[in-house]
Order: structure tokens, then C-alpha cells, then sequence
């Protein structure tokens, strides 16, 4: 059975557009990430690097095991959406379920680098709200008296 000209046209059309949009999606998905530090959580990890903290300090998730686990469709970022509540990873992981094959590219970096952040957020999280805030007294306080010089009181009399 041949098909006719037009046909050809209009299946070539289709196949074509879906060509363009899965390969928009594709090119998109990468350059939106999906765990996000803020501004106040990174200026915190920051202060930490300079006391000698590790960043990553506190492990709520495994970061290569993140990316390991999106060779399959999209685990990693169930793992992710479950161990380190970031319920955003969930979308994630549905949409590398849908394009399974070709989000192995985009998923495996991804996985790996929201990992590394949820752990990041965690650490911030833990010397600004949880028990590590004491800690952190304690590393300025240390800081200061390493770094900046005596203060001499002037006497008002």
C-alpha cells in the first residue's frame, strides 16, 4: 500500500514538530534545577567554608547514589524527593519517567548536583535553626579572637 503525497506531507509535518518540541523540552530540562539555595542559606555555607566546615556536612542524601539510581527512570529523583524533602523532585522524576531513555543524559548531572544541594541546605539549616547554632557561637566567637585584633576601651572620664 502507498501512500499518497499529502499524507506523506502531513506525517512528515507531525513527526517533524515533535522532533522540535521533545528536543526544546530536552534543552530546557537541564537549565532548570530543581533544588535551589537561598540567598540567606548561602551566605551561611559560605561563613561555614571559612570556619572549616564542611558544606556537606550533614548527609541527608547520597549525592552519586542519586545519580546512579536515574539510570533507571527517573529513581534518583525519587530517592531524592523522598530522603531529602524536596517533594519538587517527584515532578522530576515523573518527567524522567516519560522520557526515560533520553533523560538518562540530563538526569544522572542533575540528580548529582541537587543532591549536593539538598545537603548543603541541610547543613545551613542545621547551624541556623537546629543544635549547630551553638556551634556556630562558638566559631565566631573563636574567629574573633583569632583574627581581630584587641579592642582597647577608651576610659570616658
Amino acid at each position: 500500500m502507498t501512500m499518497s503525497l499529502t499524507s506523506r506531507l502531513v506525517n512528515s509535518k507531525i513527526i517533524k514538530n515533535g522532533l522540535i518540541l521533545g528536543a526544546l523540552t530536552v534543552a530546557s530540562l537541564p537549565a532548570t534545577s530543581c533544588v535551589t539555595i537561598s540567598r540567606q542559606d548561602k551566605a551561611m555555607i559560605r561563613e561555614l567554608e571559612m570556619y572549616g566546615v564542611n558544606p556537606q556536612e550533614r548527609k541527608e542524601v547520597e549525592p552519586v547514589l542519586a545519580g546512579f539510581l536515574n539510570l533507571g527512570p527517573g529513581l534518583g529523583n525519587f530517592y531524592l524527593g523522598f530522603s531529602g524533602d524536596e517533594p519538587t523532585q517527584h515532578i522530576v522524576g515523573a518527567i524522567n519517567l516519560l522520557l526515560w531513555y533520553p533523560s538518562v543524559v540530563w538526569g544522572i548531572p542533575e540528580a548529582i548536583v541537587d543532591g549536593i544541594r539538598i545537603n548543603k541546605k541541610a547543613t545551613a539549616y542545621y547551624y541556623t535553626e537546629g543544635p549547630g547554632r551553638f556551634i556556630l557561637d562558638k566559631l565566631r566567637e573563636d574567629y574573633r579572637k583569632k583574627f581581630l585584633p584587641k579592642q582597647t576601651e577608651k576610659v570616658v572620664e
